[in-house]
């Protein structure tokens, strides 16, 4: 009996050299994958809750998200753990936000562009343990970007200008120092060789970091996207084994079915591999295909 390794990308070939009346085996394992994954976000389905506070009043507006985060895992293709890296997502669109403010005037403000994004440089990714694909990374720290314009008008603009504030000006996110979201929830769903990840958190900031008492910009953000995920090593054992009068029976698991059967006398680096002739059939949880007994022998390689 005599087992070599096969180099297929696809498959880790189980090669065996069949004796006329032996029965081989090759098998090889699944290796464990730690690597992290850019999700880029659906903008169908991702969408930042943004409120402004100003005086007690509020007015709030959903605006889509697009961007990307990085998930790491910790295994494939059943994950025990996951946590959330960089990330950086933008609100599509100019949100516009209108606030009465009753016998003190109105506010209104408009911001073509928010950001939400990683710290930077980003930490390497805690990675969490996994509770039915749920997961929950805490203390993320976030900076802001972009901008909006503001005009306050009534009592209220005359009571800014008392303080030195505009009425009309233009407030710069960039400014805001870095702040922490306390959690940040994920689930992470594997289907079909591909990888569903939803991220939720809350952020705010103040509209002016000098004057706490101007107004408040918060919300939260449903981040969702979808990635590939690499093909998935097979753990596959080739079994031969006495059949009808001058036939031996090859058979291998159900679960690598699409693998296809090579054959060569010699194994070299310019060994040519051919095609194993005959149709596999299914027998409950494995694949069988009978071939001629070899007059000599003779390795197999599934691919």
């Amino acid at each position: 009996m005599m087992c070599l390794t096969s180099p297929s990308t696809r498959l880790r070939l189980a090669r065996a050299l069949v004796l006329a009346c032996g029965l081989f085996s090759a098998t090889f394992s699944t290796h464990a994958v730690t690597m992290p994954f850019t999700v880029n976000l659906d903008t169908n389905l991702s969408v930042a809750h943004i409120s402004i506070d100003v005086l007690g009043k509020n007015d709030s507006q959903d605006a889509q998200l697009a961007g990307s985060f990085v998930v790491d895992i910790d295994s494939l293709p059943t994950p025990t753990s996951a946590g959330i890296g960089d990330f950086r997502m933008q609100t599509l669109g100019t949100v516009s936000f209108n606030i009465n403010l009753g016998p003190l005037g109105a506010a209104t403000a408009k911001s073509p562009k928010f950001i939400v994004k990683a710290h930077l440089p980003p930490l390497l990714p805690i990675l969490k343990p996994l509770a039915a694909g749920d997961f929950t990374s805490t203390n993320v720290i976030y900076d802001t970007e972009g901008s909006a314009t503001y005009k306050v008008t009534g009592l209220t603009c005359v009571a800014l200008t008392g303080q030195g504030i505009k009425c009309t000006d233009t407030v710069d996110f960039s400014k805001a120092p870095p702040a922490a979201i306390e959690e940040l929830n994920g689930h992470l769903d594997i289907a079909n060789n591909k990888m569903r990840v939803e991220i939720t958190g809350f952020f705010s900031l103040l509209l002016d970091p000098t004057n706490p008492l101007f107004g408040v910009l918060s919300g939260t953000f449903d981040a969702v996207g979808v990635v590939d995920l690499p093909p998935v090593e097979l753990k596959v054992k080739l079994e031969a084994s006495k059949s009808s009068p001058g036939h031996i029976k090859l058979r291998w698991p159900k679960a690598a079915a699409a693998g296809v059967l090579y054959q060569t006398d010699v194994v070299a680096p310019t060994a040519t591999w051919t095609k194993t002739l005959g149709t596999p059939q299914t027998a409950g949880e494995f694949v069988e295909l009978e071939v001629p007994t070899p007059p000599k022998g003779r390795f197999f390689s599934l691919r």
